[in-house]
């Protein structure tokens, strides 16, 4: 089975702190949705997500910023692939903080991005809750994981492609 890791690394920071001035009027409201990361899956395998996450400061965010994290897995329309389709069992499913994310960077062999490390990883099993989320090769679907920050929910999103 393929693992899929999508890194945002330096370029999720950059994006903090390029918007910091447009977000920060934002925080009260605003669901913050980073841009969407690309990766491909083998059809009915498992995906790992690993990613460094920061703060509106540049700073990594620990396990006790964090109010919760969800994830949502959803497959998109051929035709229309903003219009999407929830994954039974797959909707709002909660982790746990510490389970997925690290006080810590970590390092292990399959982050290539650079030699700092991640604070976040998470693996979507074939055998956790309903089967594989990716069943039907050749189509994309999206997964969202939400963490709620000090209040402040934003996504993080990657499509993936099933082959």
């Amino acid at each position: 089975m393929l693992n899929c890791y999508a890194v945002l690394a330096d370029a999720l920071r950059a994006y903090f702190l390029l918007s910091t001035a447009y977000c920060l009027k934002l925080l009260p409201i605003a669901l913050i949705i980073m841009h969407d990361y690309h990766a491909t899956v083998f059809q009915n395998g498992t995906a790992t997500f690993m990613a460094r996450i920061v703060d509106f400061n540049g700073v990594y965010i620990k396990q006790s910023d964090v109010d919760s994290i969800t994830y949502s897995v959803y497959l998109l329309r051929e035709n229309a692939p903003e219009a999407r389709t929830a994954i039974l069992g797959r909707s709002n499913v909660e982790l746990n903080v510490s389970d997925v994310l690290f006080n810590q960077l970590q390092k292990n062999p399959h982050w290539t991005e650079d030699d700092k490390g991640f604070n976040f990883c998470w693996t979507l099993k074939v055998t956790d809750r309903t089967g594989s989320p990716f069943s039907l090769a050749g189509r994309h679907y999206l997964v969202e994981i939400k963490l709620v920050a000090k209040s402040v929910p934003f996504l993080v999103r990657y499509r993936l492609f099933v082959l």
